[in-house]
């Protein structure tokens, strides 16, 4: 077998926009992992306020609408030390069909970039590419 690209094997998500400072939580949308073999979470972080903090969690329901439950594990956190970094975890084989992540921001405020889910489908290629990532292009070095 040949070497696969990365967005040949990967659907790449923008699950949710940059959001301005705040102490609110954000939740994402709901990212389709149906037949995935593995889905790496990501939350952008921008500055983080003194005595910030920032926690990542992941929740999975079977529908995209229906009711979500805290996949265990699945987390990461951050403190004001961490500013303009990311937080990631990934999920293997996930057992439901949806997934949402959450930035859950405490204390004082934390800016985000951005939130991204990386899905994975070995020997399901090539992927057709969300709109949010049209423009991808490959080049070999």
């Amino acid at each position: 077998m040949g070497i696969r690209n990365l967005s040949q094997v990967c659907d790449i998500v923008v699950a949710d926009t940059a959001t301005a400072a705040g102490t609110t939580a954000i939740t994402s949308d709901a990212v389709n992992v149906q037949g995935a073999d593995s889905v790496l979470c990501i939350v952008s972080l921008g500055a983080i306020t003194s005595t910030g903090t920032c926690a990542l969690s992941v929740t999975e329901s079977t529908t995209s609408g229906g009711s979500y439950t805290p996949i265990t594990g699945a987390t990461a956190s951050a403190t004001d030390a961490d500013g303009e970094t990311v937080l990631m975890t990934e999920i293997i084989r996930p057992k439901m069909g949806f997934i949402k992540i959450v930035a859950t921001r405490a204390v004082a405020n934390v800016v985000l970039k951005g939130i991204y889910a990386i899905v994975q489908r070995n020997g399901k290629y090539p992927t057709t590419q969300t709109t949010a990532a049209d423009t991808a292009t490959v080049v070999v070095g």
